[in-house]
């Protein structure tokens, strides 16, 4: 994955953390059920996706490749600070 990007994407993991009460909140108020947790992640993976599309479009002013998602989708499943504790 190009240096930029990737340095874009951990900016953009840091940004999320600093916000996980308020996406904690969020999803608090909306389901109550043991759900919520999957949809806290949902939440944390569309952010990261929606930067990881915009940064490489912007960046690199092209659509990612499928190297670059499957870098991205490690990079996802490796998120182990936003699981509860």
């Amino acid at each position: 994955m190009n240096k930029r990007l990737r340095q874009k994407l951990e900016e953009k993991v840091q940004e999320i953390y600093s916000k996980r009460n308020d996406i904690l909140d969020i999803a608090n108020s909306l389901d109550k059920s043991q759900g919520s947790d999957n949809f806290v992640f949902g939440v944390i993976v569309g952010m990261m996706y929606s930067s990881f599309y915009y940064q490489t479009r912007r960046i690199l002013s092209r659509n990612p490749t499928s190297n670059e998602l499957d870098e991205f989708v490690n990079i996802i499943t490796n998120l182990e600070r936003f699981k509860k504790k």
